[in-house]
């Protein structure tokens, strides 16, 4: 797949686990007027003796910037613009936000800026057939549907033919760490200090952490796959009345009628027999 804009994005590449990766440029003349711009505006917060505050010359002024700040501005007000509109124009749809790289260090005003941007897009899954395994794991007795949903979803976790994308791990894993920092600090410990009261490492942990969003995105991908082969739906007033009438946001919406159509199809499976 190649970009309509060659200038600002060069070739777009679409791996089979679905991971995207391309170069964006940020020209060298848009990057001297939005440095330009940039500075006029800070040079009005600018005070430089023997001037009045903002009436200092551009010149004097941006010696007093931060040039490598002044760059991050100018990538924040540019970026994500240019990565909004090949999203748009090449109809992607990344599940991650972008990681970005810069190609071409260090930074300058004297030449275009290239970042490498990788996303990735929801795998494709595919089923190989468990109806017959199925119907023998439903005619066994069982004391607790939990039991059941179990050996259901081990039973599809090993038939389903799937790659999850490196970087959508990747990304799952370092907001996981992130998380647990915060927590750590919060209790006055270090991450090591945490982990070893856990008697684990950060590699024993983050390994834990790719197994276990590996089987998630599997059961997920492979229950929507089955719900949308047969068919499985769910009712906007079902999810209506899960919300929690106080915080009906979007997201809780979403959230909603993830969990009614898993359920729903759970229950689907389980009457196979």
């Amino acid at each position: 797949m190649t970009s309509t804009q060659p200038q600002a994005v060069k070739e777009i590449t679409i791996s089979k686990d679905k991971t995207i990766t391309f170069i964006l440029t940020i020209n060298q003349n848009v990057s001297k007027t939005e440095y330009q711009k940039i500075i006029k505006d800070a040079a009005k917060h600018v005070e430089i003796k023997g001037f009045r505050k903002g009436k200092a010359p551009l010149d004097l002024a941006e010696k007093e910037l931060s040039p490598n700040k002044i760059y991050e501005q100018v990538i924040q007000n540019v970026l994500p613009k240019k990565y909004e509109q090949v999203i748009k124009d090449n109809k992607l749809n990344p599940i991650i936000r972008p990681q970005i790289i810069l190609k071409n260090p260090p930074l300058s005003l004297d030449k275009d800026w290239q970042f490498e941007i990788t996303v990735c897009q929801k795998p494709e899954l595919k089923l190989t057939p468990y109806q017959t395994e199925l119907k023998a794991l439903n005619k066994q007795e069982y004391t607790d549907t939990q039991d059941q949903n179990r050996n259901i979803l081990d039973l599809i976790i090993k038939k389903a033919k799937v790659t999850i994308p490196k970087i959508l791990l990747e990304t799952q894993i370092r907001d996981r760490v992130t998380q647990l920092i915060d927590s750590a600090s919060q209790a006055g410990m270090t991450l090591k200090q945490f982990l070893d009261s856990k008697d684990t490492t950060i590699e024993k942990y983050q390994q834990s952490l790719s197994e276990n969003f590996t089987r998630e995105w599997i059961i997920s991908l492979s229950l929507d796959k089955i719900a949308e082969d047969k068919k499985i739906n769910i009712d906007p007033q079902e999810i209506q009345k899960n919300l929690d009438p106080n915080d009906q946001t979007e997201y809780q919406y979403n959230l909603s009628h993830y969990i009614l159509k898993q359920q729903k199809t759970l229950d689907y499976l389980r009457q196979i027999k």
